[in-house]
């Protein structure tokens, strides 16, 4: 029964039947690149970028998040080199990204649209857990803590009101932008970088 229900779904949203639509959350403070403070002296950062589903590691996404996460850094012009391996002089920062949300419920959700053809939309949330370990050279290590999330509708179910429509990997991209700068930012508010 669970398959047939998962192929009408597929069937549904690979005839194009079923519309995606992703919207980023606006809770967390938007921050430009234009935000950030220029660095006297430039140094090295050195990242490790685990990616998790509910806590658990995942590999699938891990890739993106990791790609995503260094793009954010390098176009902040506020280092010298991200590196993915620790480097003597660096600032060191250890990354946690986790991609918390209810898998039944996304599941029940999607079946239910799957088997109206869209007739009975469904929107979902998937809440990001942003965790970061910093460490700069000679100084105490800090920890910072941020969430985004991306809601996300399927068939004829109404978006967040006021949110500008975009696909899942462009939600995915903002909502890692937004991550990053607030916790460059912030780093910088407390003259740590």
């Amino acid at each position: 029964m669970r398959r047939a229900l998962l192929v009408v779904l597929l069937a549904g949203l690979s005839a194009g039947c079923l519309s995606v639509k992703s919207y980023v959350d606006p809770f967390l403070p938007a921050v430009g690149y234009g935000d950030l403070l220029p660095r006297r002296e430039l140094r090295p950062a050195a990242l490790t970028v685990a990616f998790h589903r509910n806590g658990e590691p995942a590999s699938l996404g891990g890739s993106r998040a990791r790609d995503e996460i260094r793009t954010v850094f390098e176009k902040s012009k506020l280092f010298s080199a991200v590196t993915e391996a620790a480097a003597g002089d660096a600032d060191r920062f250890d990354i946690v990204l986790d991609n918390r949300g209810d898998v039944g419920d996304a599941m029940a959700k999607g079946l239910l649209t799957g088997i109206t053809f869209g007739g009975a939309g469904s929107r979902v949330t998937d809440g990001y857990v942003f965790t970061v370990k910093f460490q700069k050279t000679g100084t105490e290590p800090v920890t910072k803590v941020y969430r985004h999330a991306i809601h996300s509708t399927i068939g004829k179910a109404d978006g967040p009101q006021g949110l500008a429509p975009m696909s899942v990997g462009d939600a995915f991209s903002k909502v890692v932008e937004g991550l990053v700068l607030n916790l460059l930012l912030d780093l910088q508010k407390e003259e740590r970088l």
